[in-house]
């Protein structure tokens, strides 16, 4: 570290025309001697030392012996010793400038090697895209393969991947559904006009009013039209909320022991594993290792009226 002179000299009052004090004179003397000693140490020890590291001066910099931490009297004094910015952070300036491994600010050697490197990375992507579309089409064969050959040539078959293929799919899938719901392809024009006059749903709880429907095995019957004795009750929506885990059946209605099937958010519950049924045939209580259900949770229970 260069040290800063202090200059240190004492104006001395004399007489005028009148001799000078021998002691005056030799202090006025000593203490001008201490002034350039002091600037000659400050040359000689501190700024001298820093420019002999300079290009052409007698002191040799072996880089391998050069320390981590930036030292211009150690490691010589040029840009990979000077700080771009030593006020620098991990916080200021987004840490550009900053070392986090040797937790100080870099140098200016570090910035160029780092900008440096930032240009390759960049020259070598620009290369890659540049060769990727190489060809005065534009675009390549194996680019046109990957969008879809017939928006390029309607004689090719697209791959199934492609936006074609999907679209091709979707139109069998469509055409598929019109077979099934209208029994012809024709029958739904695809104008936006409505075509059926009772939308599929609503003519197949028709038949199932109509007939005895079996929702366990998924069956319609014609040998018991007059035999309606299966029933579906949803619980109501916040009925309960966890307080306790009993539920009755609506109005009157009772089961067949037995029949009782309980089902919680589409899915079956098994018995007497999740629930058990009440003696009365009244509802049932789900186990004490059950989870009481919420209120945002839908249960349903099917059952044979007794």
């Amino acid at each position: 570290m260069i040290q800063k002179v202090d200059i240190q000299i004492v104006e001395r009052l004399a007489p005028k025309s009148g001799p000078t004090s021998s002691a005056d004179y030799n202090a006025t003397q000593q203490e001008v001697i201490n002034s350039f000693a002091q600037i000659a140490n400050s040359w000689n020890n501190s700024l001298q030392p820093l420019l002999d590291t300079l290009p052409s001066g007698s002191t040799t910099i072996i880089r391998e012996d050069r320390t981590s931490d930036p030292n211009p009297y150690i490691n010589g004094f040029d840009g990979s010793q000077i700080y771009m910015d030593c006020t620098s952070t991990e916080i200021t300036d987004d840490g550009k400038y900053f070392d986090t491994v040797n937790n100080r600010p870099i140098t200016i050697k570090e910035s160029f090697e780092d900008l440096s490197a930032t240009l390759s990375r960049s020259l070598q992507d620009i290369s890659v895209q540049i060769a990727q579309v190489s060809q005065n089409t534009g675009v390549t064969p194996r680019q046109k393969q990957a969008i879809g050959s017939r928006i390029f040539d309607s004689e090719q078959v697209s791959s199934p991947g492609s936006l074609d293929g999907i679209t091709q799919t979707l139109i069998r899938y469509t055409n598929q559904l019109q077979l099934d719901l209208a029994g012809s392809s024709s029958y739904l024009n695809g104008s936006g006009v409505q075509t059926l006059n009772f939308p599929i749903f609503s003519q197949i709880s028709a038949i199932q009013a109509a007939h005895s429907y079996n929702a366990i095995f998924n069956t319609l019957d014609h040998s018991n039209l007059d035999i309606h004795n299966h029933k579906y009750f949803q619980v109501p929506v916040g009925d309960k909320n966890a307080i306790n885990k009993t539920y009755y059946l609506p109005g009157t209605d009772t089961f067949k022991t037995g029949t009782l099937q309980v089902f919680e958010n589409g899915e079956t519950l098994r018995y007497p594993t999740h629930y058990s049924e009440l003696p009365n045939g009244r509802g049932w209580i789900f186990s004490s290792s059950y989870e009481a259900p919420e209120s945002d949770d839908d249960i349903w229970a099917h059952y044979i009226l007794r």
